[in-house]
């Protein structure tokens, strides 16, 4: 609030008991917010500011602030305070707190010498137990004062850091970790851990009494081994996560082995491995053994369930019957599903139940609902992308009477028919606490009209009730009544644009009778103007195949909408459910009907949110005559993370007015404006957003026209990404003359994973200075080249790029002339260093003799996961 912050400052000098203070989450990054650091006069101790966007402060004088010399904890987390005056008051911050325990600093996005200098406070300092470092890479360049921070603070307990392609720099860290005696927690992820610090990792787990180790998407591959060996010595390890790593099952009996010494084991994440039904059976024995598991996460693997990996995983459950996290999706259970699912009945403590993409279907729907009644705490619910068809009528209606806590239900993706859909929704409307609902997939019949159950706490200033309308359009309850005087013009006018098949009749017969119940006179003037409104937004309601209203849940978080045939008509219908839910934060559309027509009611809506963190709305047709609509949305939305605008024929026009927008955005992540017809004339607008979104992660541009000079300005902005993850540039006009550019902004892009550059004209010069700069690179994961004019003169530098970045999952360069000595090659480079990684291989069109393509079938054979185009 205006003004707040300096009331609180007041009152903090007043204080002589304060001792922590929370301002998580409040946009702080104004001048007076920053002087809430600057009270002397308290005794605060604990200081939390973590996502408060400080990356917008300007016109502070530091050395105007007066700062806190107590702090003990500081929480900086999710603050992107990367340059400017946000680094400069978090360096007088360290600088200033002589007795600082916990420093918080999770992506942030400093620079390598901003980061420097941030370490080398923290290295003076001896009384650290804490250090979150994650997202803010560690480079070589900075390895000798990371490894001072931890000899310096020999109490350290908890560690949290993410390394960047250190090969033969790990000596000193690892010396330092060997030495950090007190050490509890050790959270490596995504770091891509060098073979090095690998082999050193089991002398750090003899010296520290760890017991939480997190080492996610490391991708271990050969080396994971000598990790699961290492873990066997450690005897009290409570969490372990080893999510994204390339486990395979030549594993499995190390980590057994660890799993087994460690009988306080709480938390378990194997997640998105290559563990088979072999595996998972040998570390499900394994955990049978124990009892204090809460949290078990094997989801995304690649398990194809026998009866045997079943009853191991039932017997987990039933010596574990404390669980509150598990996690079994996107795994092939086959009809064994039920012999996992019935244990469960036995667990009353689970808060998250995770089963999408499990093949379940109506069969295990009775045990699913006694699951529901056996765990009334249950939060999350995950039953997306099977083949739940009416079982979903009776889950629901489980959820509704014995899952009081329910915050996210998802349904995405079965096979919902439209009169389970209609008892469905009566149910779902009935979850008070449901914040968010998943039902993208979902296809309504053509020849049903069919709706949620529309009103659920209609309100107005004066006037509180519950309204339903079947879809005769016939009341059938009121509830909740609460009237102090009668005044109904707004909700009628929201009852007629919400009653799918009502008749104006219908419409007006409810406001008389409502005004007969509670003894007020009729209104003659809104009865005929309701009448006359009615007949004309009725009659186009009534004139669509398929009318589509949303229960309106109040306080709604996630929607997913994504390809539900939302049309002009039914956009109608959910902008009013928009506006009565203004805490939303996620929200997906893509690839409905919306048109120009049903966009701008959903933008004037969204417009009235001010919480937004991801807006999907591609595909749609929108045009440039919107946006500024949609920057509208935008401006009010300054926290927004994610932003798809894809295939909406925006054109430059439309990026020029977007681009302000955009700029004010300093938390942006992702985004993605495809398929726009963006020409070179729109590239200053798009370098000036780039210019400030010093966080984003995700860059597509695919499918416009871009060519060689815009290709140029725009390189420059993005070398300047930190952060970059993805680049797409897929199907536009660019040729060598702009590869020198692209090279040098790839080259600073350390964190680059995926490169979109197929259907351009690069030719053989222009790939060749790509491919140089690739080959520096560690991380990257796909690359695109079909289509560019490409010769096998190309052959080693792309060799070499598949060589230093082995964790490829797609190489896609068909349709040029790599003739069949070099598509042999790559094929063999590929089976030699990606094996386990590469899931699409494309080399079709390739001038490739039908010999050499037999051949390369053959060396890839073996290769049971890959998809191979050749």
């Amino acid at each position: 609030v205006e003004g707040g912050e300096i009331k609180i400052r007041r009152a903090l000098k007043d204080s002589s008991t304060i001792k922590l203070l929370d301002l998580d989450d409040n946009s702080i990054s104004r001048k007076a917010d920053c002087e809430l650091l600057s009270v002397t006069e308290s005794n605060l101790e604990t200081f939390w500011l973590a996502n408060n966007h400080l990356c917008g402060l300007k016109n502070v004088n530091i050395e105007e602030l007066h700062l806190n010399m107590k702090l003990t904890e500081i929480d900086f987390n999710d603050n992107f305070m990367r340059g400017g005056i946000a680094h400069k008051l978090l360096q007088a911050v360290v600088s200033n707190s002589i007795s600082l325990k916990e420093v918080r600093l999770q992506n942030n996005c400093f620079t390598p010498i901003e980061l420097s200098s941030i370490l080398m406070s923290l290295s003076k300092l001896s009384t650290l137990k804490q250090l979150n470092l994650k997202g803010n890479y560690i480079t070589a360049e900075l390895a000798s004062v990371m490894a001072l921070v931890i000899l310096n603070n020999t109490e350290l307990e908890q560690l949290y850091i993410s390394l960047d392609n250190l090969q033969h720099d790990t000596l000193k860290i690892t010396e330092a970790l060997k030495n950090a005696s007190m050490l509890k927690t050790l959270d490596l992820c995504g770091s891509n851990i060098p073979e090095k610090l690998v082999h050193d990792l089991k002398v750090i787990f003899q010296h520290n009494p760890l017991v939480n180790v997190r080492l996610t998407e490391n991708k271990f591959k050969s080396t994971i081994t000598v990790i699961a060996q290492a873990l066997s010595y450690i005897k009290k390890l409570s969490v372990l996560n080893l999510s994204s790593n390339f486990i395979t099952d030549e594993v499995a009996n190390d980590l057994a082995l660890a799993i087994a010494n460690n009988h306080s084991l709480r938390e378990l994440k194997l997640v998105n491995n290559c563990l088979s039904s072999k595996g998972v059976f040998v570390i499900s024995h394994a955990l049978s053994s124990l009892s204090q598991l809460k949290l078990f996460n094997i989801r995304r693997n690649r398990i194809k369930g026998t009866e045997e990996t079943a009853d191991a995983i039932a017997r987990v459950i039933i010596s574990n019957d404390k669980l509150e996290n598990l996690c079994l999706g996107e795994n092939d259970y086959s009809f064994h599903a039920v012999k996992i699912l019935s244990p469960l009945k036995n667990v009353s403590t689970l808060y998250l139940l995770y089963l999408n993409s499990m093949k379940l279907s109506d069969q295990v729907a009775v045990e699913l609902i006694d699951v529901i009644k056996h765990n009334q705490l249950l939060e999350q619910l995950y039953l997306g992308d099977n083949s739940l068809s009416d079982g979903l009528v009776g889950l629901t209606q489980a959820c509704k009477y014995y899952s009081k806590n329910l915050i996210l239900l998802d349904l995405q993706s079965n096979s919902i028919s439209p009169t389970s859909l209609t008892d469905l929704a009566v149910h779902v409307n009935e979850i008070s606490s449901l914040e968010g609902l998943y039902l993208s997939g979902v296809t309504l019949s053509n020849t049903e009209k069919l709706y949620f159950n529309v009103w659920k706490n209609m309100t107005s200033e004066d006037l509180k009730f519950d309204l339903s309308l079947c879809s005769q359009g016939k009341i059938l309850e009121y509830m909740s009544l609460e009237v102090k005087k009668i005044d109904i013009s707004n909700n009628l006018k929201h009852l007629v644009n919400s009653a799918s098949s009502a008749s104006p009749y219908d419409v007006c017969y409810c406001y008389v009778d409502i005004c007969e119940m509670l003894q007020n006179p009729i209104d003659k003037r809104i009865l005929f103007t309701t009448f006359e409104n009615a007949q004309q937004k009725l009659s186009k309601i009534d004139a669509t195949n398929v009318v589509f209203s949303l229960s309106l849940i109040k306080g709604l978080r996630s929607l997913d909408l994504e390809l539900f045939n939302i049309d002009e008509s039914a956009a109608f219908e959910l902008a009013a459910i928009l506006c009565y839910n203004k805490k939303l934060k996620q929200i997906w559309l893509r690839s409905n009907e919306l048109n120009s027509a049903g966009a701008l009611f959903i933008l004037n809506a969204l417009e009235c949110i001010s919480t937004l963190k991801v807006v999907d709305l591609s595909y749609n047709n929108i045009g440039c005559q919107l946006a500024h609509s949609l920057a509208a949305v935008i401006h009010n939305n300054h926290t927004l993370e994610q932003v798809w605008l894809d295939g909406n024929g925006l054109l430059c026009t439309g990026i020029v007015q977007l681009s302000n927008a955009l700029k004010s955005l300093s938390t942006l992540r992702t985004l993605s404006l495809c398929n726009n017809g963006i020409t070179d004339d729109a590239v200053d607008a798009l370098s000036a957003v780039l210019a400030t979104s010093v966080c984003l992660e995700e860059l597509s541009l695919g499918s416009n026209c871009l060519g060689a000079k815009g290709i140029c300005v725009l390189s420059q902005s993005v070398s300047k990404l930190f952060r970059l993850q993805k680049l797409d540039l897929f199907n536009n006009k660019i040729t060598e003359d702009a590869a020198d550019s692209l090279a040098s902004a790839i080259t600073a892009c350390h964190n680059l994973q995926e490169l979109h550059l197929s259907d351009n004209m690069l030719g053989t010069t222009g790939t060749t200075k790509i491919l140089q700069a690739l080959k520096v690179k560690h991380k990257l994961q796909v690359l695109t080249l079909s289509n560019n004019k490409i010769y096998r003169e190309v052959l080693n530098d792309l060799t070499d790029v598949l060589i230093n970045n082995n964790l490829f999952y797609i190489l896609l360069i068909s349709g040029n002339d790599l003739q069949s000595s070099a598509a042999l090659k790559i094929a063999e480079v590929v089976k030699k260093y990606s094996s386990t990684t590469m899931k699409l291989l494309a080399l079709c069109e390739n001038n490739v003799s039908e010999q050499a393509k037999d051949k390369i079938r053959a060396t890839l054979l073996t290769l049971s996961d890959l998809q191979l185009f050749v």
